[in-house]
């Protein structure tokens, strides 16, 4: 987790701090295949921990690191999508 912090606050503003845990989360973390692979996956725990995760994990730990960042991010969920996340940084909406 303070992998995570370090690499996401050396942006200073927050539209570079959205992109940085983007882009920290899909260079940092590998899909969970089975949910045999991480018993976390489904948490946030997996991608910031473990390291794997399922679409799930994945989005409650962008969620988290966005909110850390006081950054409005919420999970979306659906019967034609899995979890994903929904932000507003700077004024402007992000899906």
């Amino acid at each position: 987790e303070s992998e995570a912090f370090q690499f996401i606050d050396s942006y200073p503003s927050p539209i570079k701090r959205l992109r940085a845990i983007h882009e920290y989360l899909i260079t940092s973390v590998s899909y969970a295949i089975s949910n045999t692979t991480s018993r976390n996956a489904h948490t946030l725990i997996g991608p910031l921990i473990d390291k794997t995760g399922v679409c799930e994990g994945y989005a409650k730990a962008f969620k988290y690191l966005c909110e850390r960042n006081e950054i409005l991010c919420l999970v979306v969920t659906g019967e034609a999508i899995s979890k994903i996340d929904g932000v507003k940084c700077c004024g402007q909406a992000f899906l």
